[in-house]
């Protein structure tokens, strides 16, 4: 009895449509015969075999036959690409802990804000609710006599628990 084993990520599962080719191997084969069909007709001297046209001809078959090739069960076109976006992406990336993107911004310094620098005592701050239980949670957490501990859970979660020492 025959057995098929079936990969349980099917959308990695290259479909063969002759044998052991797959659709681009095919494609990049049929492009090698159109284009010696197209160089054969167009370069001067027209639909006349010579020394000129016969290298052309072989030199983009074999290119283009290369490039079909399997290795790794991968053709060498997708390696090839795989190679070229490494090549031309950027090297150096620049990190900056201070950036605000998809981060949420307080803002005390708002209109309705009295900030005078001269007295300490004159300091008044009107914040809405989220910007006060972040104030209130930040002066929390820098207390020296709170403690704050993780627990993680057996599926992943986890709780956070703020003590009193």
């Amino acid at each position: 009895m025959k057995t098929t084993i079936i990969p349980a990520q099917i959308t990695t599962v290259e479909d063969k449509i002759a044998g052991n080719l797959s659709f681009t191997q095919i494609v990049l084969l049929i492009l090698a015969l159109f284009l010696s069909v197209f160089i054969y007709a167009v370069v001067p001297v027209k639909l006349q075999i010579s020394l000129f046209k016969a290298i052309l001809i072989a030199s983009t078959a074999l290119f283009l036959i290369i490039l079909s090739l399997r290795v790794k069960d991968r053709i060498v076109l997708s390696w090839l690409t795989l190679l070229i976006s490494y090549w031309i992406r950027p090297k150096i990336y620049v990190f900056d802990k201070n950036d605000i993107y998809l981060r949420e911004v307080i803002n005390l310094n708002t209109n309705n804000s009295k900030v005078n620098l001269t007295k300490k005592k004159a300091v008044t701050i009107k914040a809405s609710k989220n910007e006060t239980k972040a104030l209130k949670l930040e002066g929390i957490l820098n207390d020296p006599k709170t403690k704050l501990s993780f627990k993680f859970g057996k599926k992943g979660g986890i709780n956070v628990a703020l003590f009193e020492k």
